[in-house]
Protein backbone atom coordinates (compact mmCIF):
# COMPACT_ATOMS: atom_id res chain seq x y z
CA UNK A 1 0.00 0.00 0.00
CA UNK A 2 2.45 2.56 0.64
CA UNK A 3 4.90 1.91 -2.36
CA UNK A 4 1.63 2.52 -4.68
CA UNK A 5 0.89 5.50 -2.88
CA UNK A 6 4.56 6.61 -2.99
CA UNK A 7 4.42 5.21 -6.92
CA UNK A 8 1.09 7.50 -7.79
CA UNK A 9 2.88 10.74 -5.44
CA UNK A 10 6.04 10.17 -7.96
CA UNK A 11 3.94 9.81 -11.21
CA UNK A 12 1.90 12.64 -10.31
CA UNK A 13 5.09 14.95 -9.73
CA UNK A 14 7.10 13.82 -13.05
CA UNK A 15 3.67 14.20 -14.84
CA UNK A 16 3.31 17.95 -13.48
CA UNK A 17 7.41 18.59 -13.92
CA UNK A 18 7.02 17.44 -17.77
CA UNK A 19 3.64 19.21 -18.05
CA UNK A 20 5.56 22.50 -17.08
CA UNK A 21 8.87 21.54 -19.08
CA UNK A 22 6.21 21.11 -22.15
CA UNK A 23 4.65 24.68 -21.34
CA UNK A 24 8.16 25.64 -21.02
CA UNK A 25 9.10 24.62 -24.68
CA UNK A 26 5.93 25.68 -26.16
CA UNK A 27 6.47 29.56 -24.93
CA UNK A 28 9.92 29.14 -25.92
CA UNK A 29 8.83 27.91 -29.39
CA UNK A 30 6.65 30.81 -29.55
CA UNK A 31 8.76 33.34 -28.65
CA UNK A 32 11.74 32.50 -31.12
CA UNK A 33 9.21 32.34 -34.34
CA UNK A 34 8.09 35.65 -33.15
CA UNK A 35 11.91 36.59 -32.98
CA UNK A 36 11.66 35.22 -36.67
CA UNK A 37 9.09 36.87 -37.74
CA UNK A 38 10.94 40.19 -36.45
CA UNK A 39 13.60 39.44 -38.39
CA UNK A 40 11.97 38.66 -41.64
CA UNK A 41 10.49 41.97 -41.16
CA UNK A 42 13.08 43.89 -40.30
CA UNK A 43 14.89 42.83 -43.42
CA UNK A 44 11.98 43.08 -45.74
CA UNK A 45 12.24 47.07 -44.57
CA UNK A 46 16.17 46.83 -45.38
CA UNK A 47 15.63 45.67 -48.31
CA UNK A 48 12.94 48.21 -49.33
CA UNK A 49 14.95 51.18 -48.08
CA UNK A 50 18.05 49.85 -50.34
CA UNK A 51 15.78 49.91 -52.98
CA UNK A 52 15.05 53.54 -52.87
CA UNK A 53 18.75 54.70 -52.34
CA UNK A 54 20.69 55.64 -55.27
CA UNK A 55 24.17 54.88 -54.25
CA UNK A 56 24.51 51.39 -52.69
CA UNK A 57 27.45 50.31 -50.36
CA UNK A 58 29.28 46.85 -51.11
CA UNK A 59 27.46 45.48 -48.62
CA UNK A 60 23.46 46.71 -49.73
CA UNK A 61 24.76 46.01 -53.27
CA UNK A 62 25.42 42.18 -52.28
CA UNK A 63 21.37 41.98 -50.49
CA UNK A 64 20.20 43.83 -53.49
CA UNK A 65 21.31 41.70 -55.85
CA UNK A 66 21.94 38.92 -54.01
CA UNK A 67 25.45 37.96 -54.85
CA UNK A 68 27.78 36.91 -52.68
CA UNK A 69 31.04 39.37 -51.33
CA UNK A 70 33.53 37.35 -52.69
CA UNK A 71 31.75 37.05 -56.04
CA UNK A 72 31.47 40.95 -55.87
CA UNK A 73 34.73 41.28 -54.78
CA UNK A 74 36.15 39.06 -57.81
CA UNK A 75 33.46 41.34 -60.15
CA UNK A 76 35.17 44.68 -58.76
CA UNK A 77 38.45 43.77 -59.21
CA UNK A 78 37.97 42.27 -62.65
CA UNK A 79 36.41 45.51 -63.70
CA UNK A 80 33.11 43.34 -64.67
CA UNK A 81 30.71 44.91 -62.93
CA UNK A 82 30.33 49.19 -62.45
CA UNK A 83 31.20 50.19 -59.42
CA UNK A 84 33.10 53.58 -57.82
CA UNK A 85 36.27 53.77 -55.31
CA UNK A 86 36.03 57.36 -54.60
CA UNK A 87 38.96 57.49 -52.01
CA UNK A 88 40.20 54.32 -53.01
CA UNK A 89 39.41 52.11 -50.73
CA UNK A 90 35.34 52.19 -49.96
CA UNK A 91 33.55 50.57 -52.82
CA UNK A 92 30.12 51.94 -54.20
CA UNK A 93 27.33 51.08 -56.80
CA UNK A 94 24.48 53.23 -58.75
CA UNK A 95 21.77 51.34 -58.67
CA UNK A 96 20.23 52.10 -62.12
CA UNK A 97 23.70 50.67 -63.42
CA UNK A 98 23.54 48.00 -61.13
CA UNK A 99 20.25 46.84 -62.45
CA UNK A 100 21.34 47.75 -66.03
CA UNK A 101 24.45 45.23 -65.61
CA UNK A 102 21.80 42.35 -64.05
CA UNK A 103 20.13 42.79 -67.06
CA UNK A 104 22.46 42.29 -69.54
CA UNK A 105 22.46 39.46 -72.08
CA UNK A 106 18.69 39.09 -72.46
CA UNK A 107 17.33 36.11 -73.56
CA UNK A 108 14.41 35.80 -75.09
CA UNK A 109 11.50 33.76 -75.49
CA UNK A 110 10.36 31.25 -77.99
CA UNK A 111 7.03 33.49 -78.02
CA UNK A 112 9.23 36.66 -78.64
CA UNK A 113 11.45 34.35 -81.25
CA UNK A 114 8.48 33.20 -83.15
CA UNK A 115 7.02 36.86 -83.39
CA UNK A 116 9.84 38.19 -85.31
CA UNK A 117 10.00 35.18 -87.80
CA UNK A 118 6.53 35.94 -88.63
CA UNK A 119 7.50 39.42 -89.24
CA UNK A 120 10.67 38.56 -91.43
CA UNK A 121 8.66 36.20 -93.64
Amino acid sequence: MVIRLFSYIYSTIILKENKSAFVHFTSLKRNKMDNFLILERLDRLERLLIANKEVLTFEETCDYTGISRSYLYKLTAAGNIPHSKPNGKLIFFERKKIIRWLLQNERKSIGEIETIAEVVR
